[in-house]
């Protein structure tokens, strides 16, 4: 399973975006904390294109506390969406890794994925608190080959999202034949 945190994003409209490829690449679950926008944000749907309502999601004030809390095996997020149904996950089964650039970074393409991982995304300008990066299990970096030293937060969720899934697709029915119509 792969869990997103975002923490501290600035911008619904990243939000929206994550929302969407969350849906898109079928992610299992949206977690948003802190200054995070969610549901029911007036400005989530212009991105997300509804994404909202089929993407499980969850908020928490604090992502620190709420990583702690899933070490533990017990947490209860502030709020959460009305239909998706989180009981039964093994939330002390989830490592955590955070996406950042930092020098114990391994590369995006030679992460061995866990069973299960919460994947960390931080603030627009700031990043990944250095709390969290500290206390994650691995520091994930998406290598740069321009002179862009880095992405914008929802394209990276956005590489990390679809490599989960390349990785994984071993253990995951090919995607459905698009419909038109």
């Amino acid at each position: 399973m792969f869990v997103a945190i975002l923490d501290n994003i600035r911008s619904a409209y990243n939000v929206g975006s994550i929302l969407r490829t969350a849906d898109c690449a079928g992610i299992d679950a949206v977690v948003m904390a802190g200054c995070t926008a969610y549901p029911p944000h007036p400005k989530l749907p212009k991105t997300s294109l509804g994404a909202e309502r089929s993407v499980p999601w969850l908020y928490v004030e604090d992502a620190f506390r709420f990583m702690a809390n899933c070490r533990a095996g017990e947490f209860e997020p502030e709020a959460r969406c009305d239909w998706c149904d989180i009981s039964g996950w093994d939330w002390a089964s989830f490592k955590v890794a955070a996406f950042e650039i930092a020098p114990r970074a391994v590369d995006l393409f030679a992460y061995q994925w866990p069973l299960n991982v919460l994947g960390v995304f931080g603030n627009e300008v700031g990043g990944v608190n250095a709390d969290l990066l500290e206390a994650a299990d691995q520091i994930v970096q998406i290598p740069m080959w321009g002179k862009k030293a880095s992405l914008n937060v929802a394209s990276s969720f956005a590489v990390a999202a679809y490599e989960y899934r390349r990785v994984k697709m071993g253990k995951y029915p090919p995607a459905p034949p698009l419909q038109r119509g």
